[in-house]
């Protein structure tokens, strides 16, 4: 079976018992240049102003799923008492939540546009107190899977390309909310991609797809969607009965769901795979239901 790696570095905010969104940087170990390890494998660290951790890389969806329940289980014996995770892709913060260097630092590395095929500009929203979140996919590479493309500029873009064409898409069905479009004025632009040594890191998507196990194994079996159609080259026909560049990045950029829900029903479920249909269609049911931490077991273990 062909077969990559994949792992993510996902943001969360934090909001008091008020409802408050706070600033998340005393209130965990860690910092880009010194990560904590934690004891699932994960690195924690806080930037900007939310939590962020670096999951260790699944070998299969599986086995991506269980080490990302293990984090998540972990995490939520750091979070300090009378406060609570949240999922918004995006906030806006008090000023006194702001004061600190790390509070107005952003796109510390550069970021790239698989499209336009050039840098993305510093991130700069109209309210300055507007924060956002994330999500990333990093795809890597195995020696002998077939997916050698990986270590090519022009396959990264091709992947990030079908990355945009699935995942992309289809997140604009799960992940409709106003603070969702208000994040892309910071992130999560279509074809926003960093390539990395061991393949490229997708930073189109929100958090959204970490609210249960079988939304990330829809997100796994759909990364092997985008590799498959790169590696038989079908990823510019698939663009083409999508309506060509514009008309994905229309969708994303400005959340279109009914554009983006023609675009599923009559494009991209024929061309999912029979696993990727499986879980959309699981999602798709109950999309506005799931409960986080029953999902994910927390606190059971």
């Amino acid at each position: 079976m062909v077969r990559n790696t994949i792992g993510t570095d996902p943001e969360f905010f934090i909001v008091d018992k008020n409802g408050n969104y706070v600033n998340a940087e005393t209130m965990f170990p860690g910092t880009k240049e010194q990560p904590h390890i934690m004891k699932s494998g994960a690195g924690l660290q806080t930037d900007n102003v939310a939590v962020e951790f670096a999951s260790p890389v699944g070998k299969t969806g599986e086995d991506f799923v269980e080490k990302l329940r293990a984090t998540f289980n972990e995490l939520f014996k750091m979070i300090p008492e009378d406060h609570v995770m949240d999922f918004a892709p995006s906030a806006v913060f008090p000023d006194a939540e702001l004061q600190t260097e790390q509070a107005q630092l952003f796109g510390c590395s550069a970021s790239y546009c698989a499209w336009a095929l050039k840098e993305n500009e510093q991130p700069c929203a109209l309210n300055s107190n507007l924060r956002s979140t994330g999500a990333h996919i990093h795809i890597g590479r195995v020696k002998g899977d077939g997916n050698s493309f990986l270590h090519d500029p022009y396959g990264k873009v091709n992947t990030v390309r079908m990355c945009d064409s699935l995942h992309g898409i289809i997140s604009v069905m799960f992940d409709q909310s106003d603070a969702s479009i208000k994040r892309r004025e910071l992130y999560g632009k279509a074809g926003e991609h960093r390539p990395t040594e061991y393949g490229v890191e997708y930073r189109s998507l929100s958090s959204f797809w970490l609210k249960s196990p079988n939304l990330v194994m829809m997100i796994d079996s759909l990364t092997q969607d985008a590799l498959r159609l790169v590696r038989e080259e079908q990823h510019d026909k698939l663009i083409e009965r999508l309506g060509g560049p514009d008309e994905i990045q229309l969708i994303i950029n400005t959340g279109d769901f009914k554009r983006a829900e023609s675009a599923i029903d009559e494009v991209l479920l024929n061309t999912m795979s029979k696993d990727s249909r499986y879980f959309f269609e699981e999602c798709r049911k109950v999309i506005d239901k799931y409960s986080f931490t029953k999902e994910w077991s927390i606190g059971q273990n």
